[in-house]
């Protein structure tokens, strides 16, 4: 009886210990990882309209199997406001507004099928590009028949 109480307790210390094992054996991967943060905020204007790109963004550098390997994630956050009064906007028919970053270009496109009500225009996006923070973002807006193109540059 005493022989297994023994051997029951061996057998437990030895579970233990592989267990162990292996939780830090996971949390050490964890620790191997590089990661780079990206956070900025880029502004800019031109005549009519101003502009914010918000950039939140991660890379991470690791080794698996042998092989490097690298992964990118972001959000982002593009806000056009235009800078006169709503009632200029009223005879708005369509507009057309992105931004261009050195490694992505989104663009929107909005028909109105009577005044837009807000002088404020949003476009969310995600995925697996990066921005830098020296990084120079380009912004355009085409509305009742004028463009313009300016620059967004980091605010930090």
């Amino acid at each position: 009886m005493n022989r297994k109480k023994i051997l029951l307790g061996v057998a437990g210390l030895v579970l233990l210990i592989v267990v162990s094992s292996f939780v830090m054996n996971a949390e050490n991967k964890e620790d191997d990882k590089d990661v780079t943060e990206h956070n900025y905020t880029y502004v800019g204007e031109s005549e009519n309209w101003t502009a914010e790109f918000e950039f939140e963004g991660k890379e991470t550098f690791y080794e698996e199997d042998g092989t490097n390997k690298y992964n990118a994630e972001h959000n982002s956050r593009f806000v056009l406001t235009y800078k006169g009064d709503l009632s200029e906007l009223s005879a708005l028919e369509k507009i057309r507004y992105g931004y261009e970053t050195p490694s992505n270009a989104t663009e929107i496109g909005t028909t109105f099928d009577e005044p837009p009500s807000e002088k404020i225009f949003t476009i969310n996006d995600s995925g697996s590009s990066i921005v830098y923070e020296d990084s120079v973002i380009e912004a355009t807006v085409e509305w009742g028949g004028e463009k313009e193109t300016f620059e967004l540059k980091n605010d930090d």
